[in-house]
Order: structure tokens, then sequence, then C-alpha cells
């Protein structure tokens, strides 16, 4: 093998080499003056986030911060134009802080802000704040449940002319309001703001905005509002005024009377009522006034009083305050059967139940035409007892008795019935 020539020395008279050693030396030299004589520069570093870290004396107390937990501030810093460029440094590499040591009570204070090189990774200097102090509230925190007033806001009135609001009502009665404990004291009142930009025809249900307030009639500062629901609604009926004629519903009618009615009257014949819209129509000019079940109505006129209740309507009439139905069933008489309590279907017992009436038979008052009372016997009524009601089964329990006709047409079973049970 022939030994190399290869020599150090001889590279420096290749004028190629030489030429990329200069270059190469050249730029190494040039990138230590450049680090070691770089001009300093200044630069700000926008929206430092400050922080509010709480003081052993805060944990202590138990108190909070309260107001505005965003503050930034604008840091501007000088160094060496390599190591505050944007690339060296960044809103991580600043940390500011509030100097929480001196607060140990409830009340506003004015905290200096402390700039700091957060990670120490580049060098640079921190010359000054967009602001040096920030204003801070600390109490401790407190919450308390509030009942909502409504508060109506209706420039153009709730409802036009014709129309008629009724009480509205909220989705939530009351409010847990959460905040500082001197501003929760404060409090005498919450409203719910229902704000109706324009005169309302038909039900609506809009959405409200909780605010509390002082005795200054201010909203106390600080507070966060919490209710069971994602938010606040207020439903406002709305009724048309309309004058309708008055009448009633029958219930467990007779076959006879389903289409026949009984003749009856009502008093006062008519009244101004608050109707749904959507309703009006249906009603074909009358609306009842209340409901009578048969087993009410006796052989002889029989006189009944209502007060008007209804979900989809209201009385406005403010000179009526009841209604008096009087209801004649006509030529009908009455009649008296006897059904021995050994007849009666039991119901709601368990497999080991034995149970036992006080009364050996229940006298049941028929009512209908004479006719039709005669063909009539034990064997037309039947009397169910359900004892699926009785908690205590070592007493002894009253029970309501449901007593029918079979077969029936124009009769009808008059009265409630109840009996008292034991068991053996």
């Amino acid at each position: 093998m022939t030994k190399s020539d290869f020599s150090v020395s001889k590279l420096f008279f290749n004028n190629k080499f030489l030429a990329a050693f200069s270059l190469a030396a050249a730029f190494i030299i040039w990138l230590g003056v450049a680090i070691v004589f770089a001009p300093e520069d200044e630069r700000v570093i926008n929206d430092v986030p400050v922080k509010i870290e709480l003081s052993q004396a805060m944990r202590t107390y138990g108190l909070k911060a309260y107001g505005d937990s965003d503050y930034t501030v604008d840091v501007t810093v000088k160094g060496k134009r390599y190591n505050v460029s944007k690339m060296a440094l960044s809103t991580q590499d600043v940390e500011v802080r509030a100097n929480t040591a001196f607060v140990n009570s409830a009340g506003k204070y004015t905290l200096q802000l402390v700039a700091s090189n957060a990670t120490n990774r580049v060098d640079f200097e921190i010359l000054s704040l967009s602001m040096e102090v920030v204003d801070v509230y600390f109490d401790v925190e407190k919450t308390k449940e509030f009942e909502i007033d409504r508060n109506i806001i209706a420039p153009g009135g709730i409802v036009p002319d014709g129309y008629y609001a009724g009480e509205i009502s909220l989705s939530e009665s009351t409010v847990r309001i959460t905040g500082p404990e001197t501003e929760i004291d404060k409090i005498i009142g919450v409203n719910a703001d229902i704000v109706i930009d324009e005169p309302l025809t038909a039900t609506k249900t809009v959405n409200c905005n909780i605010s509390a307030y002082n005795s200054s009639d201010t909203e106390p500062q600080y507070l966060s509002y919490h209710t069971n629901q994602t938010s606040l609604t207020a439903t406002v009926p709305v009724y048309r005024r309309v004058a309708l004629n008055t009448g009633v519903e029958f219930v467990n009618s007779p076959a006879k009377y389903i289409a026949d009615r009984l003749d009856y009257s009502v008093s006062p014949q008519s009244a101004v009522f608050g109707v749904a819209e959507s309703r009006i129509d249906s009603l074909n000019g009358t609306i009842s006034v209340g409901t009578i079940d048969f087993s009410e109505i006796n052989s002889g006129v029989t006189e009944f009083k209502f007060s008007f209740d209804s979900e989809s309507a209201v009385l406005l009439d403010d000179s009526v305050k009841e209604f008096t139905v009087t209801v004649n069933p006509g030529s009908v008489e009455k009649k008296e059967i006897e059904i021995p309590s050994s007849a009666f279907a039991v119901e709601g017992a368990g497999e080991d139940d034995s149970p036992f009436f006080s009364q050996n038979s229940l006298k049941v008052t028929l009512i209908g035409p004479a006719a039709s009372l005669e063909k009539l016997d034990a064997g037309s009524v039947s009397v169910k007892a359900d004892l699926s009601s009785v908690q205590d089964k070592n007493g002894t329990s009253e029970i309501p008795l449901t007593v029918t006709l079979a077969d029936n047409e124009d009769c009808w079973v008059y009265g409630k019935y109840t009996t008292d049970v034991s068991f053996l």
C-alpha cells in the first residue's frame, strides 16, 4: 500500500480550500463581534396578564378578589436586539404580580404591580409598565337566596284596547346571589325586568334580566346570579275581552240526558270574560262557569253556587262575584233500594286480607221517572269498595263506595256513599 502524502500545510497552497477557509473564518469573527458588540433595543410586550395571588392573611380571613380578574399591562423591556425580538421574547417570559402582602380585611385596595423575568431563558431589563397599580376589591364570599319581584317595562302598554293581561308568572320565584358579603348585605330587593316592546294580543313568554338593588336604588357590585334553569323567563297571559252567555257542564249523565240536557238557568245569564283568542270561536258564544255531577242533582229544584275558575279564561266583570245555577230535573221521583254488604264488589285487597264492613247493608237513593224506577231493584245496582287506599289495616278505616246503575237510560244515583271497613 502506498503511504499517503496528505499534509495540512499543503492545503493552504490550495486556492479553493483557502477561499472556503477565509469565508468561514470571516463569518465566525463577524458572529462573535455581533454577539459581543450587538446594539441594545427597546420593545413593548402587550397584554401581559396580572396575577393576583392570595396571601397567607387573605387565606386566613377567607378573603377573595372581586372585580376585573383579567387585568393586563403593557411592559417595556430593554436588551440585546436578539434577546428582545418577537421571536425570542413573548408574554410568557414576563410575569407581572400584584402585591397583596398588606391585604388583611375587606375593602378596596390599590395594589402595586411588580414585573420580573419569568423564565430567565433570555436576558433583558424591565424598564416600565403601562400602569403601576390596580384597584382590587377584597371581601368574604357569601351566597343568599332572594324572592324575585316583577318589574314590567312596557312603554306602549302590555296589551291594546279590547284585550286583558292576566297575572304574569316567572319560571323561577327565587334566585341565589353570590358575591362579596358587604355587597350582599346591602341588597333589599331583586327585580326581574320584563320588557314588552309592543302591546301583545296573544300570550307570550319573554326572557328576563335579573338585577338586585340597595337602599340607594343602585345595583351592588361584583354579584353573580344563579337559578335552577339556564335563563329566567316570564309568561304574560293575554286574553280578548268578550261578552259571553253563561252555562254549565254535566258529568256522569244518564244516556238520555247526554243529548237532551236537563232544564237549568244561570244567573247572571251573561258576563264579560277574558278568553284566549284561539278559543273564542269554539265557545259558540257560551262559556261554562262550572261542572255539575248528576249525583248532586235531587228530585226537586236544586241550586248550585260557582266561583268562576278556568285556566283558559278569566272573569272580567267586577259586578259578578259568583254564579247561581238552578237545575230543574222535571217529572222525576225518588226510590230507595237496600244493597247487602255481601253483594259489594271488593277491589284492592291483599291475598290474605279478610275485610269486614261495619254495616250489613247500604241504602241507595235513585232518581228518575216513575216508570223507569219501577223496573229497578237490587240487581240493577252495583256497589264497589276499593280497599287500595287503606293504610292502616289494624284499625277501622272509612272508604268511599262507587255506586252505579246497569242498563239504565234516564235514572241516576243520588248522593255520595262511604262505609267503615276493618280487617279480621
